[in-house]
């Protein structure tokens, strides 16, 4: 009787140590998702160039414009409605928070960008966008529920200056 009480012990933290390792890598999987759109979406953003800079010769990024291409990648790609909210059917249960987006086109190129506030530094060779979100993790059981990420991606104009 006593082997049956132990093996069925076992056989319960067994299950309670899966159940803890199958959460931690939905937390992961979320995590990666969430950081791989967020870079989708600041590479896009880092494209939308002003085009009355350009009419003046600079390579500069229209602001408005990369908010907007980066609210509308991160939107298709996380698969969040017009306020940020997750759409039914999703692996995300709460609201997508921007914290940061910045668009940096004033040189001198490489330009450092830093942020203590944020625990962010980088560095732009070009003009760019540092996006930054708060994403909070839904929790499958009770060991990661609340957990919530600052999210953070940097994207750079592809383009190269031409040479005259």
């Amino acid at each position: 009787m006593d082997k049956l009480i132990l093996v069925v012990l076992l056989l319960a933290v067994t299950v309670v140590l899966q159940a803890a390792q199958l959460e931690e890598e939905a937390a992961y999987q979320t995590f990666f998702r969430a950081k791989h759109a967020l870079n989708r979406a600041a590479v896009a953003a880092a494209q939308q160039l002003d085009p009355a800079a350009l009419a003046e010769g600079r390579i500069a990024i229209d602001p408005q414009q990369a908010r907007g291409t980066a609210e509308w990648y991160l939107q298709h790609n996380l698969g969040l409605d017009s306020d940020h909210l997750p759409r039914s059917g999703g692996f995300l249960q709460h609201r997508v928070e921007w914290v940061r987006l910045e668009v940096i086109n004033e040189g001198p190129f490489p330009y450092r960008y830093s942020d203590p506030s944020i625990n962010y530094e980088v560095v732009l060779e070009k003009p760019g966008v540092v996006a930054v979100i708060r994403l909070r993790y839904p929790g499958i059981f009770l060991w990661y529920d609340g957990l919530e990420w600052d999210i953070k991606a940097t994207g750079e104009w592809f383009g190269e200056p031409a040479l005259y």
